[in-house]
């Protein structure tokens, strides 16, 4: 088996090197170590050091080490590692934001993000 083993049921590795284009919705989690053109829904995302998206992120939690843009809600927690480049309207629960890490955009803590439709996502 592949490192990757543990991962659950309806997640999604893009990886580098790897573009895609369109609309992602995901139950678990994303990895992007690519790039998407297009927004991503899903449970968890984590934008690896090398990874890009020019669309909006929605999850739960939301992990940022490389290029994001547009808009950005994360419905608990939010963390900007440094290196990271982010631009766009950014909606949060909580968030950490590491020394080095660029934003362009508006930042906004919000008790009440709207959550990521999982259940539709969940329809087989």
């Amino acid at each position: 088996m592949t490192q990757y083993q543990d991962w659950e049921a309806g997640s999604l590795i893009i990886g580098e090197g790897v573009r895609l284009n369109g609309k992602i919705e995901a139950p678990g989690t994303v990895l992007v170590n690519g790039a998407i053109d297009g927004d991503v829904t899903a449970q968890d995302i984590r934008i690896g050091a090398s990874g890009r998206v020019n669309g909006s992120l929605s999850a739960q939690n939301i992990e940022l080490a490389g290029h994001a843009g547009q808009s950005i809600a994360a419905v608990k927690h939010l963390v900007i590692r440094a290196g990271a480049t982010v631009s766009g309207n950014i909606k949060y629960q909580t968030i950490e934001i590491e020394s080095g890490a660029r934003i362009e955009g508006s930042l906004e803590s919000n008790d009440r993000v709207e959550r990521p439709k999982a259940s539709n996502l969940m329809r087989g």
